[in-house]
């Protein structure tokens, strides 16, 4: 069997009239993407190509940018990755899995303006990446009496062949950073039960163990209990452990800048999940679910990187589903807040900064012939707040088709179909988001 993905999006970017009469330009990002699989009996080969670039129109400050703050560097964020491998699926002493031997590259230009010409003192960074990745990974399964035993492993070699970073200020180009070329081998391995303790109470266990080459190891542990007390309830409690060292790029970029490496810690989260299910009737399902995350030692870049205190959030989200055999709605709500804000600057008060509290979507999708169906979707977001500034709540609007019959599967996808105005912000401050968009991905298997 050969599959075959194309994923295309290129827009030149619309002008809009702001609020003060002025002509705006909306951002647009172009890129493309291709995936090619072929299979036959227990072996498969695939390979995939992902670019992306961005003409970025502002500064790091919001500004947008002039002609003259385009030089030396210009301004957009680009980005090329390929993925080659092959996976061959196995049976072993009553185990099920696949081993997959990887290669990939990856490269990354994001010139960019800190500040302009019409701020007083302009200045600007240009970055370079490039790595390449190998890596062998395995998962196996098999089934008992009461459930299943999982194990599998994951090693990954980084070559990073280039990491430059240079800056123009005061008339004057000069290089921060120019890393020299080197290799990290990482590894890990996991081990997951599912054991049916009663007919209606699952338990999953599991346990995962990474080793970086520059950290060291830590082990993660993961817990969840599924619960089914009758036909039309469903009830699920998880609690799980996730780890992230700096890569070798943030710890390289201390080191060159005077403030030291080895002093990034990794980042940590703790989740804590209990969700809810009960049908309705038939045709209906209501599900809620509670949510907490804490994290710690998240990384943040300012003049240098470092490890930010403790950022812990609570929240819920909703969501009312029916469906029938033509037809799938749904309406989502979700919420949260703030509960736990130590030295990390990300959050004010019972919020984070430029992300809304709230979110409203819902939706639908119709079949109206045999293999084409037509989605509408909106997203309707609460005010966010980024430093003094508020950001006005905003609603868009989605369109999906969809066509789907062997061996085709074709898609186009408007986001904010209106082509409605409206901010964000994040890193950066508040600046228009994109325009209309429109997305096309070709699928064929045979």
């Amino acid at each position: 069997m050969f599959h075959l993905l194309l994923h295309y999006a290129d827009l030149p970017g619309e002008i809009y009239r702001a609020k003060d009469g002025s002509q705006r330009l909306h951002p647009r990002p172009e890129n493309y993407a291709l995936k090619m699989a072929w299979e036959k009996g227990p072996w498969s080969f695939f390979y995939f190509r992902l670019y992306s670039r961005y003409d970025t129109p502002r500064s790091e400050r919001g500004r947008l940018l002039s002609p003259e703050d385009l030089e030396p560097f210009g301004s957009r964020e680009k980005v090329w990755q390929d993925l080659i491998g092959f996976k061959r699926n196995m049976h072993f002493r009553g185990f099920e899995g696949a081993l997959r031997l990887f290669w990939g590259y990856f490269e990354a230009s994001t010139p960019q303006v800190r500040t302009t010409h019409a701020e007083g003192q302009f200045t600007a960074l240009d970055i370079d990446l490039a790595a390449r990745r190998w890596g062998l990974a395995a998962n196996f399964h098999r089934p008992h009496s009461r459930g299943t035993f999982l194990f599998g492993f994951n090693w990954e070699r980084e070559e990073y062949e280039k990491v430059r970073v240079r800056s123009f200020s005061a008339g004057t180009i000069s290089t921060l950073t120019d890393l020299p070329a080197k290799n990290e081998d990482n590894w890990a391995f996991f081990v997951q039960e599912k054991l049916h303790l009663f007919p209606e109470l699952i338990l999953n266990a599991g346990l995962r163990y990474d080793h970086y080459e520059s950290f060291g190891g830590h082990l993660s542990p993961r817990i969840s209990l599924i619960w089914n007390p009758a036909s039309s309830w469903h009830l699920v409690a998880a609690w799980g452990e996730a780890f992230q060292a700096p890569n070798y790029f943030y710890r390289g970029a201390n080191l060159e800048s005077g403030y030291g490496g080895k002093d990034l810690d990794p980042e940590m989260v703790h989740t804590f999940i209990l969700s809810i299910s009960k049908h309705l009737r038939e045709r209906s399902l209501f599900r809620i679910t509670f949510f907490q995350e804490k994290f710690d030692e998240l990384l943040e870049k300012e003049d240098f990187y470092r490890n930010l205190g403790k950022l812990e959030l609570s929240g819920l989200e909703a969501e009312l589903r029916w469906f029938s055999k033509r037809l799938l709605a749904f309406l989502n709500y979700s919420f949260y807040e703030v509960t736990e804000n130590k030295d990390t600057g990300l959050a004010s008060g019972n919020r984070v900064k430029a992300l809304p509290r709230w979110m409203v979507k819902g939706g639908a999708s119709l079949q109206v012939l045999p293999g084409f169906y037509i989605s509408p979707q909106f997203r309707l977001y609460g005010r966010a707040r980024w430093h003094g500034e508020w950001l006005s709540p905003y609603t868009v609007w989605d369109l999906h088709f969809l066509y789907r019959r062997p061996p085709w599967r074709i898609s186009l996808k408007i986001e904010n179909l209106f082509d409605h105005h409206f901010k964000r912000a994040g890193t950066t401050p508040a600046y228009p988001w994109p325009g209309r968009s429109i997305f096309l991905r070709l699928e064929v298997r045979f």
